[in-house]
């Protein structure tokens, strides 16, 4: 909690100890523990999870922002690259958000903060984490797909090329925590 004040105000470059109490004394830094560092994933996966809860990840429209020479429409479609589009607005990120509701039968979240707050707590405390992996994977799935049709200009023939990456990641993943888990 204090270290994001503190990063807030330092990024900001206006720091002072009365604003910095002021801030902690606001109610919207209620020091809230983020599920993402409590899932078992890869760090890679938990840290790029981060990036976009804090709106810092590198969409085209963030790239923009910092003097990048580029076009900022969706690789997928003709719409700004945003957070927001890429991962919940896009029609391929739909595609796979709309799987997994029809596999699971839930609603899908409708952006970060959803995903992270209110649409993980309308599960059993029992299922949080489980679906929490599935809302991570597809994520991750929906970013690897971008990047490959950014740098390598392949796009999916399909969007279930989309869920299988999920798939396979989510397979790495459970590799990844058997193979630690014999090391300790």
């Amino acid at each position: 909690m204090i270290k994001d004040v503190l990063a807030d105000q330092l990024y900001n470059s206006v720091f002072s100890v009365k604003a910095m109490y002021n801030d902690l004394m606001v109610a919207e830094y209620v020091h809230v523990v983020s599920p993402i560092w409590k899932l078992k994933v890869p760090l890679k996966i938990k840290v790029f999870l981060w990036y976009p809860k804090r709106g810092i990840i590198l969409t085209k429209d963030n790239l923009l922002k910092r003097n990048w020479k580029g076009d900022g429409c969706c690789c997928f479609c003709s719409s700004a690259e945003t957070i927001q589009h890429l991962f919940f607005d896009c029609h391929v990120a739909k595609s796979v958000w709309y799987a997994l509701f029809f596999t699971f039968g839930i609603q899908p979240p409708v952006n970060f903060a959803h995903l992270l707050g209110s649409w993980l707590a309308g599960f059993t405390p029992n299922l949080r984490k489980p679906m929490l992996v599935r809302g991570v994977a597809c994520c991750w799935a929906i970013w690897l797909t971008r990047n490959d049709a950014v740098f390598s200009k392949t796009l999916p023939n399909l969007y279930l090329q989309v869920l299988f990456r999920r798939r396979s990641r989510l397979d790495f993943g459970r590799c990844y925590l058997k193979r630690k888990r014999k090391i300790v």
